[in-house]
This record gives C-alpha cells, structure tokens and sequence, in this order.
C-alpha cells in the first residue's frame, strides 16, 4: 500500500477477517464486540498514522518480562 491514497470507503470493503489482522498486526485491539465500521476506522487510522507491524508474540500492552524483572 506504499505510496498509494487509501480511503476509509477502501478500508470498509475489506472483510472482517483482513480488517482484525491489520488491526492487531498493529497492536491495536480488535474488540470483541466492535462493528466492521469501528474495526474500519482502527484499520484507517493505523494506515493514516504509518503504525508499524508488531513482532509476533509482542504486543504494546501486557508486554511479558521474565520473572522477577521490573519494567
């Protein structure tokens, strides 16, 4: 998607199951009860905001630490 305009009309044809993969790919919840329309503009404002893609296995929020370590 680099170097193109991407829409929030693009980003709600894509289907649910692409959306919650960028979404959290990003380390932005997906939300258990959230519409295609909130997950749509999780997924724009993650493009718009050139959120990179997390590590497998990390996330932003309830990072692991070894035990016995302090943040």
């Amino acid at each position: 998607m680099s170097g193109e305009d991407l829409t929030l009309e693009t980003v709600e044809t894509w289907t649910v199951a692409n959306l919650k993969e960028y979404v959290k790919k990003r380390g932005l919840p997906v939300g258990l009860s959230g519409t295609k329309k909130v997950l749509a503009a999780r997924a724009y404002v993650a493009w718009e905001l050139q959120l990179p893609v997390i590590n497998a296995g990390r996330s932003r929020q309830g990072e692991k630490r070894p035990y016995g370590t302090t943040p």
